[in-house]
């Protein structure tokens, strides 16, 4: 992609009562119209609605300039590489963990599998290799296959990890409050949480909600599978939500409040499930125009769902960085004013910057040469002759 052209002047102002952005400025409004606490809060909610707009320019405008793109193949590349092996790990994790679950539940979880993967593979692929293989690893408690597994997914997984961290330190203007060495340690531990976490929802994820039904005792069952069945995608959202607010929560040096990643964490979530929606119906017009292109599609369609999955997590937090900078926290503030000032510099002209020196410079100068005493005036007493003293 071409750069942006360097000879438009964009110039993002700070977050003060001069733009208008600052919420003092509503706050202070409010207070001297007399409104109710209730009355007040509502219309400051309102008002920075209109807020909006420049808040989404802002994030494409900070977007374009930290490389949210070229970041988002990255991290797309890295978790497409991860999958394989972290796939294999985690079913082979399933083997030891069925004396908890029940040998049923893993049978049952094998036919969801072998469903789900009959989708993106021919028959034959799915009863010669699938299915020998997910039966061997399954009931055949594979050390082997967890160990190597886990390790590969663990490079792969965490260098993805680390690519989200990093982008999202930059967004927040805490590039360097941070190691090499603590990022990585960082997304390491957040894959291995993310990890531990998928452990347990796999098998959730893969009965559904009539499966899930099922495993209640009988008396509560027909309940539990209404409840379930009405609650179950809520709940997945809700989850997805609260994962993606704990990551915009944990990565940045210094941590801000955890309610400040819900908004970055919707508008995520948006981008995620409408780039899925595009990227399925894109996919099922090649393949009904083009069935060259079947045996292509499941990596191809993987990949681009990676890379949308990624740049949705980038841009909400380009999102939550332009709210902290609209409404910056106490332990944001400076981050916030630094971005704001570096965005600034980096995106005026070296003409417009030179000029505004040349104004300040001149402002200062013009003040100061008011309140300076003239050099060639005379000190007191000096050249005074009293009257009559002049002969």
């Amino acid at each position: 992609m071409d750069e942006p052209d360097s000879g438009r002047e964009v110039v993002i102002a700070a977050p003060d009562s001069s733009t208008g952005l600052s919420p003092a400025t509503d706050r202070e409004r409010d207070r001297r119209c007399g409104y109710p606490n209730g009355a007040t809060a509502c219309m400051r909610f309102l008002r920075r609605i209109r807020y909006l707009p420049q808040l989404l320019r802002h994030t494409v405008v900070a977007g374009w300039h930290d490389r949210v793109l070229g970041l988002s193949a990255e991290a797309a590349f890295w978790q497409l590489l991860s999958l394989p092996s972290l796939f294999l790990a985690s079913i082979a994790s399933l083997g030891y963990v069925s004396r908890w679950l029940g040998t049923g539940t893993v049978d049952r979880t094998e036919s969801q599998i072998e469903a789900t993967l009959a989708r993106a593979f021919s028959p034959e692929v799915v009863n010669e290799v699938v299915s020998p293989t997910l039966r061997e690893i399954l009931h055949g408690q594979r050390i082997d296959i967890i160990s190597v597994g886990f390790a590969l997914a663990l490079w792969a997984g965490s260098s993805a990890t680390a690519t989200f961290v990093n982008t999202i330190t930059i967004a927040y203007g805490m590039r360097d409050q941070r190691g090499a060495v603590q990022s990585r340690l960082l997304a390491l531990g957040l894959f291995l949480g993310s990890i531990a976490v998928g452990v347990v929802l796999l098998p959730l994820l893969v009965l559904g909600p009539s499966l899930v039904g099922d495993l209640f005792p009988v008396g509560i069952r027909a309940g539990a599978k209404s409840f379930i069945t009405d609650a179950y995608y809520p709940m997945v959202v809700l989850l997805i939500l609260l994962g993606l607010t704990t990551l915009y929560h944990l990565a940045p040096p210094r941590r801000l409040p955890w309610g400040r990643g819900v908004p970055g964490a919707c508008l995520a979530l948006g981008i995620f499930l409408f780039g899925s929606i595009a990227l399925r119906t894109y996919i099922t017009f090649i393949l009904d125009q083009n069935h060259a292109y079947g045996a292509l599609a499941a990596p191809i369609a993987a990949l681009l769902f990676f890379y949308v999955l990624a740049l949705g997590v980038l841009l909400g937090a380009e999102f939550n960085a332009a709210i902290e900078q609209l409404s910056p926290t106490l332990l944001g503030r400076e981050a916030a004013q630094s971005r704001w000032h570096r965005l600034s510099e980096e995106l005026t002209p070296p003409a417009a910057v030179s000029e505004t020196a040349a104004e300040a410079s001149a402002t200062e100068a013009s003040a100061t040469g008011a309140d300076s005493p003239d050099p060639d005036a005379a000190e007191p007493g000096e050249g005074y002759s009293p009257p009559g003293s002049e002969s």
